[in-house]
């Protein structure tokens, strides 16, 4: 949407609008070796499509400045829900997928269940404000 900036900033200006939220993710942060992540790590991208997520993370951002509305990024982890958890991947003894057998090798992951992700959403459109979200299943840190 952000390569029609012009045409988004149109669209949206003309209306009511108060609140933008961008979905991102963690993978902004790069490799961490293991190392914890909170809300004072600096990015640091290593693929391409974090490189993006980034860039998109500032667009946005940028846009929601213009239009003067409350503008949020949320970074999401490795999202899963009824049905995806490592436990039913293991009950359904099924060949693990490629990213599945990148993630056994490491200590700590990142993962954010679907409901949890749609509580922040709604708490962020009941009291919206510009900054990033990061979501966990047993907390919400709004900077």
């Amino acid at each position: 949407m952000l390569r029609n900036v012009e045409l988004v900033r149109d669209k949206l200006s003309s209306g009511n609008l108060r609140w933008l939220c961008y979905l991102s993710s963690t993978s902004v942060y790069g490799d961490c070796g293991g190392a914890w992540v909170n809300e004072n790590h600096l990015p640091n991208p290593k693929t391409q499509s974090a490189k993006v997520r980034l860039a998109a993370e500032q667009g946005w951002l940028s846009l929601g400045r213009d239009l003067g509305v409350s503008t949020q990024i949320l970074r999401l982890g490795g999202i899963y829900g009824p049905g995806r958890s490592a436990i039913d991947t293991l009950l359904k003894q099924e060949r693990l997928s490629e990213g599945q057998k990148r993630r056994a090798s490491r200590k700590f992951t990142s993962r954010v269940h679907v409901e949890d992700i749609c509580q922040v959403l709604k708490a962020a459109t009941e009291k919206p404000a510009s900054g990033f979200v990061y979501p966990s299943s047993s907390m919400i840190i709004l900077l």
